[in-house]
């Protein structure tokens, strides 16, 4: 669990004293060791940190990462399914639905919809992953665009669906993205995406050291399934769902548990060391990430959600 300690406005790093973007209230916790503050009210997570700019070296560029990414592609397109399926009426994916991502990347997400026969554009702020989106043939499907930016909006028509994978905790203010989607979106459009959870079990295990809290000049805002829900319906968005749960194939996430349990435990971080940690907590681990959302108390790294236009 991550110590909290109150502070004055005088002492809030924001230059003013700054109010929860999700509710309202005075950001005036800080959890200690890290730097963010926790909004009393709704608990959503605020970066202290000067934000950096998003140059080519936010990007993976090897090959395994290239792979991932391709395989995560897939993995959000399960993860759209499996949100479209809370609903009573569902959510139409049908061939021929239009479509934006934001946030695209080098493209994957988009390829895999391109595959599943949606009408899908990829926008991106760098142009690094652009390049490699058009390099594997997505010239006309991925462009470069600053979602800030709202120059270009009226150049777009309205589509049936915006995706935003792991995009959320990239703005100061969530509202901005939400801004702009609902912008893009035709009325009773469909907002899908997903953002780290700012509530993970995870947090509760690992403290200060959970691997969330390790890039605060990027990662700025984490919500949780409560902030998420009003910052939404302060945007003019309803029929609001969230699930948790996380790429339990991926092992970033027990390479990481189990170097920061070593260190605990052992005072070391020797690989020796981590590998038996990793053997002996990882059948634990992804047994409580796959039941994370589906059993009590359990809440996985990754918060997904889906939102309706509907004003």
């Amino acid at each position: 669990m991550v110590s909290e300690i109150p502070i004055s406005q005088g002492e809030l790093p924001f230059g003013r004293a700054r109010e929860c973007p999700c509710c309202g209230e005075t950001m005036s916790q800080r959890l200690l060791d890290t730097s963010y503050f926790r909004c009393g009210r709704c608990g959503a997570l605020a970066s202290a940190t000067d934000s950096a700019g998003y140059e080519s070296d936010y990007y993976f560029h090897s090959a395994a990462a290239e792979n991932g990414q391709r395989r995560r592609g897939a993995l959000q397109w399960r993860w759209v399914q499996r949100l479209a399926r809370e609903y009573p009426h569902g959510i139409d994916l049908a061939p021929r639905r239009t479509a934006v991502e934001f946030g695209c990347s080098r493209g994957y997400f988009v390829e895999t919809c391109l595959g599943h026969g949606l009408d899908i554009r990829g926008f991106d702020v760098s142009e690094v992953a652009i390049a490699s989106a058009r390099a594997r043939g997505l010239g006309a499907s991925c462009v470069r665009r600053d979602l800030s930016d709202h120059s270009d909006d009226a150049e777009i028509e309205p589509v049936s669906l915006v995706f935003a994978w792991e995009l959320l905790e990239h703005f100061d203010d969530p509202a901005v993205l939400l801004n702009t989607a609902r912008r893009t979106l035709r009325l009773g459009g469909w907002l899908i995406g997903s953002t780290p959870n700012g509530q993970s079990s995870w947090i509760r295990l690992l403290g200060s050291s959970w691997h969330g809290f390790g890039i605060p000049q990027y990662h700025r805002t984490y919500l949780n399934p409560t902030a998420l829900r009003q910052v939404f319906e302060r945007n003019k968005f309803g029929d609001i769902v969230t699930l948790t749960c996380v790429d339990w194939r991926d092992a970033h996430l027990l390479k990481h548990t189990a170097t920061e349990l070593t260190k605990k435990a052992f005072g070391t971080s020797h690989i020796g060391m981590r590998a038996a940690v990793a053997l002996t907590v990882g059948p634990f681990e992804k047994a409580a990430e796959l039941a994370s959302g589906r059993v009590g108390g359990l809440n996985g790294d990754t918060l997904l959600f889906a939102a309706r236009r509907i004003a």
